[in-house]
């Protein structure tokens, strides 16, 4: 007996949707944000699905799609979100030693800048007393 796409029964909505909770709650996400990702993988999942069962009616060809393909649907999406997190935070990082540079070499511009007008004035000042001599 050969076994088709059918073979695997297609979980319900509601078993899609418990089980990305699950996988879910221990990713730091805003409820609503969370919602809209359980909603986003049930979509993914489900028309992977109907493609596959079009792919077989079309081509007679498989392709399986598993209750662990949904699992990997979510895992690949927490290690997705974790990278582009780490990115970002890298970026931030970046950013911020990047102004505080800038505001190190302000400082140092100001100091350099007080440094010569105090130096000038002091020429000044002793160009005017050589000059004006009694």
């Amino acid at each position: 007996m050969r076994c088709g796409p059918l073979c695997f029964e297609a979980w319900p909505e509601d078993a899609l949707e418990m089980v990305a909770n699950k996988f879910l709650e221990e990713v730091e996400l805003e409820d609503s944000v969370r919602q809209e990702t359980v909603i986003m993988c049930k979509h993914f999942h489900t028309s992977v699905r109907l493609m596959s069962e079009r792919y077989y009616a079309e081509l007679l060809r498989y392709n399986y799609v598993t209750p662990t393909s949904y699992l990997e649907l979510i895992l690949t999406f927490k290690k997705l979100l974790a990278l582009k997190r780490d990115d970002i935070q890298m970026l931030r990082d970046r950013y911020v030693t990047g102004l505080e540079k800038l505001e190190f070499a302000a400082s140092q511009v100001l100091f350099a800048v007080i440094g010569l007008s105090a130096s000038r004035v002091d020429q000044s000042v002793h160009h005017y007393i050589i000059t004006n001599k009694p």
